[in-house]
Formats: structure tokens, sequence, C-alpha cells
């Protein structure tokens, strides 16, 4: 093993840096005895030790490297960024383990301008919190300079605004757009008021600085695809090592899932993306937890943005696309050029609930108000259309014209639905942790939104400040399970018959894939029929009889095999597109931000969750009440 290979080549964090603390926890008992053996993995020149180094354990099976945290954190999105950030005041080790190359995956990997969530505690982020010095001393120094020189110059900007500077610098983000007073823009989710965010800041910054923290060790281009689950407990997960095909096990106190939604499954029907999430993100660690024995709630839920759909060449979904929301809902018009989302009466009534809005579009594009290709147009001919855009569309504006010859200034822009977050979560307690096994703990929300549909980005930092909060919690005064090596050697079995395919086949990962996108996505957008969920429910029962024993990877290589990645990760996005399917059927009604035409309005019977248990196609439903959480009367101090 080299000293890159743990942050994607790059030397911002070194193999040595990754190792440092992550077994410091506990020791290791190596296995012995029985024809096994365990060799620690070589000393550093550095001197570093088996406790700083990891260790590698030998089975029957093979080799594994295993490695000890006080809490692992898997995936760093929005909502893993803020779990890791907050885990690091806490004084755990914490290991950071991200699917994709550290920096340039998932979210952080996309960098488009996104909401920054105001979290409650007004002294997070205060320079004598710990995470102030450990992640950004100076910077956080010249922020609260900064905030009382602007304060004592305009009162009005005090209280959140001071707060907003504090939170926004120790990420390490750039200052988001501003007011004309030189104030920062907030605004509040009218559906959550109580949540205030600011706009334009980018998440590459952030990942940046938790590469500097102590407190922090990263493994990524690592594919988790289990969790270690015994007697009702969370150990830890494993995975495996993208670039050596190494097989690597995480032994944790408590273990925070953080693997963003399965928008995938809404994935490239055409030659453009209707999904504003990334391949990567493909239920794994949900369906490890299912498979284990965990329900699945929220399936059903999902969330739209208007995108660019035509030409369908250039549509690229969020960072390079032209789109609105509702905050545009004055310029969207219809194939008449009508604005049908404009209510004199109530101006704000679009922008009070998402739902409505999304309905509305999908009630229009069902009536044959929409555009040829399905979708609803936005006019950006005047100057206050453009000034109330997201940034990240904004800046595309010239893009367009200079590339493409689409003036976005005078050219209605033709936009379609696209899915940009998607739920199917485990089953939580009020403390985010998994009714099911102790220690594991979900960073998506968990199914607390409940009814109220899918949480969309902008909550996310809440709800990963919120489950490492809880699972630091936890780990304080939990203690490293013994690994049974068993129960990892019946995965690692598992994931090597998907490489070798000894029963043989003849469909490549990459023709199941889009098999299963038609699927679901015909059915999975804002407008679900019951004939057109009912057809991608035969169809995705066909997919896991016929064809999923049919895929073969081309190569048995280890290292560096894509497909591989892609076939294990087929198996999931198979499960949670007939989950998500079966929800939708199962839920008549309309809520959140999908339409039955034949079961219009919400129902006082569905008043509820979802939930969904059982496996491989027999599945079960169950309505189930959520917990309440009180956001206001949580003490945030209670780890530090």
């Amino acid at each position: 093993m080299d000293d890159s290979m743990f942050v994607g080549d790059s030397t911002a964090c070194s193999r040595r840096s990754f190792l440092k603390g992550v077994g410091a926890t506990a020791g290791f008992t190596l296995l012995a005895g029985a024809g096994l053996g365990a060799t620690g993995c070589a000393p550093q020149e550095d001197g570093a030790n088996l406790a700083e180094t990891g260790h590698t354990v030998v089975t029957p099976q093979g080799t594994y490297e295993v490695y000890e945290t006080d809490m692992l954190v898997c995936g760093c999105g929005y909502a893993g960024m803020s779990a890791a950030a907050n885990a690091a005041k806490s004084g755990l080790n914490v290991t950071v383990v991200e699917k994709g190359p550290f920096g340039s995956g998932g979210v952080a990997g996309m960098n488009f301008d996104f909401l920054t969530t105001w979290i409650y505690d007004p002294n997070f982020y205060q320079f004598d919190s710990q995470i102030g010095p450990v992640l950004n001393q100076e910077v956080n120094l010249a922020a609260r300079r900064y905030a009382e020189e602007r304060n004592e110059a305009n009162p009005a900007c005090s209280g959140q605004g001071q707060q907003l500077d504090l939170e926004v610098l120790n990420k390490g983000q750039m200052f988001p757009e501003r007011n004309e007073d030189g104030s920062y823009h907030i605004f509040s989710d009218i559906e959550a008021a109580k949540i205030y965010m600011v706009e334009g800041s980018f998440p590459r910054h952030e990942t940046d600085r938790l590469t500097m923290s102590p407190w922090l060790t990263i493994a990524d281009q690592t594919m988790l695809t289990d969790l270690i689950v015994k007697d009702g407990v969370c150990q830890g997960a494993m995975g495996i090592h993208l670039p050596t095909g190494s097989f690597r096990v995480f032994r944790a106190k408590a273990t925070v899932m953080a693997t963003g939604g399965t928008c995938w499954i809404n994935g490239w029907n055409t030659v453009a993306p209707q999904s504003g999430s990334v391949p990567d993100n493909t239920s794994d660690l949900e369906m490890a937890a299912f498979r284990h024995g965990a329900p699945i709630v929220d399936a059903e839920w999902a969330d739209y943005d208007l995108i660019t759909v035509y030409p369908t060449g250039i549509s690229c979904g969020y960072p390079a696309g032209l789109g609105a929301d509702s905050m545009s809902v004055g310029y969207i018009k219809d194939r008449n050029g009508d604005l049908f989302l404009v209510d004199e009466d109530d101006p704000l009534k679009y922008q009070k609930s998402r739902s409505l809005f999304l309905q509305t579009v999908g009630q229009c594009i069902a009536d044959g108000r929409g555009s040829d290709a399905g979708g609803v147009y936005v006019d950006y001919s005047t100057d206050e259309a453009r000034s109330h855009i997201r940034y990240f569309y904004r800046r595309n504006i010239d893009l367009f014209r200079d590339t493409f010859g689409i003036d976005p200034t005078s050219d209605l822009i033709e936009c379609g639905l696209e899915m940009i977050e998607h739920q199917g979560s485990i089953l939580t307690d009020e403390k985010a942790m998994s009714r099911e096994f102790a220690g594991l703990f979900c960073a998506r929300g968990g199914g607390m939104t409940g009814a109220a549909g899918s949480p969309g980005v902008s909550h996310n930092y809440l709800y990963g400040n919120y489950s490492a909060h809880c699972a630091a919690e936890y780990a304080k005064t939990a203690e490293l399970g013994e690994l049974d090596f068993s129960l990892i050697d019946a995965e690692r079995e598992r994931l090597e018959a998907i490489r070798t395919n000894a029963d043989g086949g003849d469909l490549r990962p990459v023709t199941i894939r889009r098999a299963i996108q038609n699927a679901a996505g015909s059915a999975m957008g804002i407008i679900r029929t019951t004939e057109a969920l009912e057809a991608a429910r035969d169809e995705l029962a066909r997919i896991r009889k016929e064809d999923l024993p049919r895929q073969a990877v081309g190569s048995p290589s280890l290292a560096y095999n894509m497909e591989w990645k892609e076939a294990i990760e087929n198996y999931n996005l198979l499960t949670i597109a007939e989950l998500s399917v079966l929800a939708s059927l199962t839920r008549e009604e309309s809520r959140g931000s999908y339409l039955r035409p034949e079961f219009p309005g919400p129902s006082d019977d569905w008043a509820c969750s979802l939930a969904i248990s059982g496996s491989e196609g027999a599945y079960e439903t169950a309505k189930v009440e959520l917990p309440t959480v009180d956001w206001e009367s949580i003490d945030w101090s209670t780890v530090a």
C-alpha cells in the first residue's frame, strides 16, 4: 500500500494521517488457532505501531484490513460533512468513509451552489467550542472581528447574521450572496419556519477543511457493502477498497449512515440524466440494513426541481443547467405562454408549500399543457426574473448563449422535472438510532419527516448534526464488540460470487442498470398512475427473476474493477426501486411531491409513514408512527 491510496492519490491526507487514531480506542485481538494466522501491517518509517496502522487479519476466506474507531461516518455529502464536523468537537476518534475520491465524490464533487442551514445552537460555532480552533481558528477570529465591525455599523445585522458569519466561515466556505446593505440574504424554509438558510456556498471548501482536523481520519474510494450486525448491535461496516480490491473492516462503537438519496432509480433514461444525484448513491447501506431485517420507511418520497430538458444533448442537471424551483413561480409558463403558478389573492401560495408547487406543475403536464418533451417553460427574459433565480442557474446564462446559441434572456427555456432527493431510510427512534440495531444512526432524517414527505437538501445539515450528536452521546458509554468473522466471511463470499459469477451469465451490469432505471423512471416521477406503477412493479420483478441471475462481470480483476462495483450496486438499486414502487402503489393518496391521479388529495388514513420489510420481492407493508424531535430543547453541548 502506498501513502496516497487513501485520498484519491492526493497528498492532502496521507496514509499516515488516515490511520492516525483509528486503532487508538482499544486493542484488537488477532485471530489465532484453528489454522488462522494474523500479521500486522508493515510499520511506517516514522515508527508507527500496530495501534496506529490497523491490523491485517487472515481467515480461511482471505485477508482483511481491520480498523477501529469510536464513530464511523459513512458518506461525506451534505449530511456526512455536517456529521463529521459535529463529531469532531466530541473528543472522539472519527473515521469518515467515502465511496468516491474524497472531495470529488457525492455532492462535494458536484460542487454546486447550495443552501447552508442555520443550526439552532447559538454557541455551536463560537471560538470557544472545540470545532472552532480545531478546524479554522484564524478565519474564525476574522469572522468575529468582521461581525463585530459590521454590527456596529448596522445593528440590524446582529443576531442571526453574526451566527451565520461564524458558521459559514468555520466550514471553510465563501461568503454567500448579500443584500444591498452587505448583510446576508437570509430566508426561511416556510414549511419549517425555524430553519433559516443562506445561499451561495460550495461544499468542496468544507471537505478541504475536514482533512485538516486532527480529530478526523479519512478512508476514501471505499465502497461499504454491509453492516456488521450481531445480537441486535451494529459493530461497524465492511466493504471494498476500490483501487486495490482489498477487503476492509471498520469496527466502531457508533455508526452514522449518511450515504445520500437514491435518485439514480430515476437516472439516465435518455441521453440526459433525470436525477440531480450521482451514480454512487445506490442505497448500499440502507439495503444492507434491510437484508439484516431493518424495515425501510418513506421509500415513496422524493423531491424534484425543474431542470433543462431540451435540447437533450446539453441537459446536465444542477451544475451546468438552467432551471427553476418554487422561488421562481412568477416566471414559469405552460405551452400556451400562460403563468399558471401565480395567485393574486395569495402571492406566496406556491412558495409556502413545495408540495403544492410540484403537484401543480405535474397536473399542468398531465393536462396536456406541458412541452412536447414533458416539461414546462421558464421565462428569464427580464432583469427581475434573472435576479430571482438561484446563483448556480444564473451563472450558466452566458454559457448557454456563448456555447450553445441559446439565449435565456430572450428564449424560453424548456425544463423537465428532475429527481433531486429520494428517501428510503431505516426506521429510527427520536435519537436518530435504528429501532432494530443499537449503535446504528441515520443522518438522512431516518423517517422522522413522516407523512410530510422527503426532507429537502437544505435540511441535511441539521439531520447530519443531530445524528452525529446522538451517536457521540451513545459512543461515550459504548464498547467495541468482538468481531465475528463468520459474518464478515459470509459477506465476502457474496461479493466474490458477484465478481466471479461462478454460475455464468451473459448480461453486463450496465444493461441491467438501464433496465432498472427505465422501469422505475417510467413510474417514479411526480405523476404516478396506478397503471404505470403496476407495470414498473411487474418489470422489476421480471428483472429480479430473469436478468439478475444472468449478470456477468467482464473481468475477475480486483483492482479498479468498476463493473464489479456496478454489479454489487445493481442488487441494491433493484431492491430500493421495488420498495419505492410498492410504497407508491400502497399509499392511495396524493401527498408530498407526487400526484396519484386516481387518488387526488391527501387522506387522513395515510397521515403516517409506511414501513416495508421482507426480502427478494417478498415484501410486507405496515403503517408506523414516527417520533417527533423537539429541536429547540436539544442541548448540543452534552457530549462536548
